[in-house]
């Protein structure tokens, strides 16, 4: 996976075999302002976790990516 912090918003492209799952928790605290995310070009939506932002991806290809 490749990750890079523009200053509007977090690129992040990551490639997962159709049955997997990721969380990647992003470095931002829970308790900022929820944070731009695309995901391979896509918007996602960004979901706190205990202390930090974070990703769901599922599956790979041309599958939508969704968080919890």
């Amino acid at each position: 996976a490749a990750f890079r912090d523009r200053a509007d918003c977090f690129e992040l492209d990551i490639t997962l075999p159709a049955t997997m799952t990721a969380v990647v928790y992003l470095p931002i605290p829970k308790n900022s302002d929820r944070p731009c995310v695309l995901m391979n070009g896509t918007p996602a939506e960004a979901v706190q976790s205990d202390r930090w932002w974070v990703i769901e991806a599922v599956g790979s290809g041309s599958r939508r990516f969704e968080s919890r």
